[in-house]
C-alpha cells in the first residue's frame, strides 16, 4: 500500500566489506492491484561514497590548515569578491566571515585602502606570478601594516580565476 521508495542510499554489509547501494523499490501488483511483492533496482555507488568521504577528509584537512594559522588566508575572484577567508582574516577586516564572502574590499574597508588592495591584486594577476607586498591601510577601524604573499588562482586549464593570499597582520 505504500508509495515507491526511490533513490534510497543504504549500506550492504558483506564478508568482503561494506558496499553502498542506491535503491529504488516499487510495489509489484497483480492484475487486481494487490501488492504481491516488491520490484527493486540497485546501483552500486560504493566508489562514489568513497570519493565523497575522501573529498570530505581533504576539505577538513584544508580547513584545519587555513584556520590553524594566525595569518589572514584568502582567495578572491577576478572581480575582487572574496571566495574564502579564514577567521584571522575576517578579524583583521573587522567583519564576520559570512559578511565578507561574496563581497569586495570596496564594500568592507575605506575607499583608499580598498583601492590599494585592488591595485596590488591586479598587479599579481597582470604578472601571472606570485608577489610579496608590504601593504598598509585602515582595517577594522585601525591603521595596520602587513606583509602579503599573493599568487594567481589558476583553474585546471591554466586560466587565472583570481588571487590567493596569505597576509601577516
Amino acid at each position: 500500500t505504500g508509495p515507491p521508495k526511490l533513490g534510497i542510499v543504504e549500506p550492504m554489509h558483506a564478508p568482503a566489506g561494506t558496499r553502498w547501494l542506491q535503491t529504488d523499490k516499487l510495489p509489484y501488483r497483480d492484475e487486481h492491484g494487490n501488492i504481491i511483492g516488491i520490484l527493486g533496482f540497485a546501483l552500486d555507488i560504493t566508489a562514489r561514497k568513497e570519493a565523497e568521504a575522501a573529498l570530505h577528509r581533504q576539505h577538513a584537512l584544508l580547513s584545519a590548515v587555513v584556520e590553524g594559522t594566525s595569518d589572514a588566508v584568502f582567495a578572491k575572484d577576478l572581480e575582487g569578491r572574496y571566495l574564502i577567508i579564514n577567521t584571522a582574516g575576517a578579524l583583521a577586516l573587522g567583519h564576520p566571515v559570512e559578511e565578507i564572502l561574496g563581497h569586495t574590499d570596496a564594500e568592507l574597508v575605506p575607499e583608499a585602502t580598498a583601492r590599494r588592495f585592488r591595485e596590488a591584486d591586479a598587479a599579481v594577476i597582470a604578472a601571472g606570478q606570485r608577489q610579496t607586498q608590504e601593504e598598509t591601510g585602515l582595517m577594522g577601524g585601525q591603521l595596520r601594516s602587513w606583509h602579503a604573499n599573493k599568487a594567481p588562482l589558476w583553474d585546471p586549464d591554466g586560466r587565472i580565476l583570481g588571487i590567493i593570499g596569505v597576509s601577516r597582520v
